[in-house]
């Protein structure tokens, strides 16, 4: 009888560095290896299940020794960022910290992974499996609580089996899972990190890596259910609103971060006061159920994006233009904030349209009435100028099948570089990355990424950020904080064109990364 592994997250999280990789590389083992779950299981032979026999335990370790086959629910890769105090800062010498990236991929909590072998096994290696999996804790890192259970035939489903969801070894595949051998020892399962560090081995010995089919990674897995209309329904053509910004002097473009953010929160606040609640509008599931209000990556980053369009003059992102000659950019001193936009690749239905163009129940303009304000920050107010496609309302930042995209905003990379990569190598394949979470890029190739300058002021962001979400003022200033994101000025190349906009990176549903089609301001 064929033997399917079961295993469910709860938490929606899944924490486990793979072995060839360091924890501050940011990749995760995905799917758990059978090495990781022999180990697994074995631990909890010595802490929880002691009493089981040494060699129904050895029964159960030759099932897992070919390599299996999973059935992956959708994935999105994530991390956090934590500052740890080195010894220095621990004995009160000085202030240091050392910035370690928490990898981890989410995964519906309601979801199950399937981890499938085609072996017959008896009843007897059949219940100590049952046991051992019963009995897991967790799955990975000790934040990756699981419940696990042998799954019977009902839940696999014969026809499931030969369905294209599951991931299967592949001589060609490009995905590689660390798996047992026929020669693999319970001595070699129990070997600690440590001891493989000291001998300076890049994997176990008794373990080999298979090539697998790609498993499915896809950045739309924290979405609501596909139970009602989608914004795109209906016939709606309304992409884009843009307002324009009118204050006693001009407005920074400094502050267009803050005032994107200012955007959303007023518009935010009169659709729900009309009644329309949605994770396209506000990008985070509503809090009820078995959300906990989590960002959302709706249908690939389709919600919606809150875009500052600048000008120097007459012409918004006018300086971009000399990017396309293979010069470095020259970003002009002063430059001010003309318009404010949203912009929801899905599209915008014709009901959310009067809840977001009306009044701002109560305030005026872009201010913000409590939390930190940036020193200079001047309210303005707002006049709705453009509604409708794209190309309509957003002319600036939108080609016509334009194959050369040049950055309008720095691009914020969402990774940490590891000290062996260039800076090119990194931001390059950063926004591989990142191109490939777009649905709205879907059936467009990137061909070629170049950094045209990596020396542009990143205050804004850095700023921004560490106001709103890590230290005070103070503490920041004595611990000499690094920016908390690289950042570069890049220049695309695609096949075939596309329409656009190009938003990238990190923030950039709240403007940066925000590309142009080069010769569009020639």
């Amino acid at each position: 009888m064929p033997v399917t592994i079961a295993v469910r997250f709860p938490h929606g999280h899944y924490h486990a560095t793979s072995w060839d990789s360091a924890p501050n590389s940011g990749d995760v083992e995905w799917p758990p290896s059978p090495w990781r779950l022999a180990r697994a299981l074995l631990a909890v032979w010595y802490t929880r299940t002691s009493d089981l026999p040494e060699d129904a335990v050895d029964a159960v370790l030759d099932v897992l020794r070919e390599p299996p086959r999973y059935w992956l629910p959708p994935v999105t890769s994530e991390h956090t960022r934590h500052y740890l105090p080195q010894t220095a800062d621990l004995r009160g010498e000085k202030r240091e910290t050392t910035m370690t990236l928490d990898a981890s991929v989410y995964v519906d909590p309601r979801a199950e992974v399937l981890i499938h072998w085609d072996a017959d096994i008896d009843d007897r290696t059949r219940e100590t499996l049952d046991r051992l999996v019963r009995a897991l804790p967790y799955l990975g890192r000790a934040e990756s609580v699981c419940d696990a259970r042998l799954a019977v035939d009902a839940d696999v489903g014969g026809d499931r089996l030969d369905d294209a969801g599951w991931c299967v070894p592949d001589p060609a595949g490009a995905h590689r899972v660390l798996c047992l051998t026929e020669e693999t020892t319970r001595e070699e399962l129990e070997r600690l990190p440590d001891e493989m560090r000291a001998a300076k081995m890049l994997r176990p010995r008794g373990s080999r890596w298979v090539a697998y089919t790609s498993p499915v990674r896809s950045p739309d897995v924290r979405r609501l259910p596909e139970t009602g209309p989608t914004p795109s329904q209906g016939g709606s053509v309304i992409e884009a609103l843009r307002w324009r910004v009118h204050g006693p002097i001009p407005f920074r473009a400094e502050f267009g971060l803050w005032a994107a953010e200012a955007l959303r929160a007023g518009r935010l606040k009169a659709a729900e006061d009309a009644g329309v609640v949605d994770a396209v509008l506000s990008g985070h599931l509503p809090r009820d159920g078995g959300n906990v209000g989590r960002p959302t990556q709706f249908r690939r980053h389709e919600s919606a994006h809150w875009l500052w369009l600048e000008g120097t003059g007459s012409q918004c992102f006018s300086w971009s233009a000399g990017a396309g000659g293979g010069v470095a950019v020259e970003v002009p001193r002063h430059r001010v904030v003309q318009d404010l936009a949203v912009w929801i690749p899905s599209g915008i239905p014709e009901s959310w349209v009067l809840p977001l163009v009306r009044g701002y129940q109560g305030q005026t303009g872009l201010f913000r009435s409590r939390g930190y304000q940036p020193k200079g920050y001047v309210p303005a107010d707002l006049h709705l100028v453009g509604m409708g496609s794209a190309a309509d309302v957003l002319p600036e930042i939108v080609g016509r099948d334009a194959t050369e995209w040049v950055s309008a905003t720095p691009y914020l990379t969402t990774r940490h570089r590891h000290r062996r990569q260039s800076m090119p190598e990194f931001v390059a394949d950063d926004i591989r990355r990142e191109w490939d979470r777009r649905a709205f890029l879907d059936g467009h190739s990137l061909v070629d990424v170049e950094v045209v300058d990596s020396s542009y002021p990143n205050r804004w962001a850095s700023r921004y950020r560490r106001n709103r979400w890590l230290l005070p003022g103070s503490a920041r200033a004595s611990r000499g904080m690094a920016d908390p994101a690289y950042q570069a000025m890049v220049r695309l190349r695609v096949e075939p064109g596309l329409p656009g906009p190009v938003s990238l990176g990190a923030m950039s549903h709240f403007g940066f990364g925000l590309f142009v089609p080069i010769g569009r301001h020639g």
